[in-house]
């Protein structure tokens, strides 16, 4: 069953008026970022819907090392995504991308021998160095998950509240382009476009072949 279904049939107008599976690059690269705050939860589920789609390119099956916990973590982000609990949405979806990378190591794709050492317990930054060194992803998408992993890190990790990742830095730019926009505003803002895209990669990680 598709996101939508879940909650309902719903379609999201596309702000090109073209199909997002026109594009290699994520909807936020193409179109600037999306405020999911003014969709409905069917439109949302119907986004994940279409960045399915795209990812699996006509594709009937798929195969992936990541195992039963990160599909029911996946259902999670997207419940999440769609109800508009962001930051939920984040932490899930960083979740299944470490899964993902780590299941890449799994015998049925690489010889145990190459792997490396406890990549079990690696995390998603230390899984994304061993890829790259074997040069098994696609550098592109590794940039966008580097970029998922760091502004999750204050979620779970102590940061100062004006460390470059931090939400109010983040939210500074926003404050200053805009005349009266409100601090808590602009750090939403931060987060849904966070949320946003961490929901768009975990689709292509998940479901596209975006391996070298």
């Amino acid at each position: 069953m598709t996101m939508a279904e879940q909650a309902g049939r719903g379609e999201m107008e596309h702000p090109s008026g073209a199909s997002p599976s026109e594009h290699p690059a994520s909807w936020s690269e193409v179109f600037g970022p999306y405020d999911a705050r003014y969709a409905t939860s069917e439109q949302r589920g119907s986004f994940i819907d279409r960045m399915y789609e795209r990812a699996m390119e006509g594709r009937e099956f798929w195969l992936s090392g990541a195992g039963e916990e990160a599909m029911w973590t996946w259902s999670a982000a997207g419940t999440a995504f769609m109800q508009g609990n962001w930051i939920a949405t984040i932490l899930c979806c960083h979740a299944v991308c470490e899964r993902v990378l780590a299941g890449r190591f799994k015998p049925f794709w690489t010889d145990e021998a190459e792997a490396p050492r406890r990549w079990q317990s690696m995390g998603l930054g230390r899984l994304l160095e061993e890829l790259e060194q074997r040069n098994a992803i696609d550098p592109a998408v590794a940039a966008r998950l580097r970029r998922m992993s760091e502004y999750r890190k204050p979620f779970g990790h102590w940061k100062d509240f004006m460390h470059p990742t931090g939400l109010l830095a983040r939210a500074r730019p926003l404050l200053a382009q805009e005349d009266g926009l409100d601090s808590e505003e602009a750090v939403l803002r931060v987060i849904v476009d966070d949320a946003t895209r961490a929901i768009e990669i975990t689709v292509e990680v998940l479901y596209g072949d975006v391996w070298s």
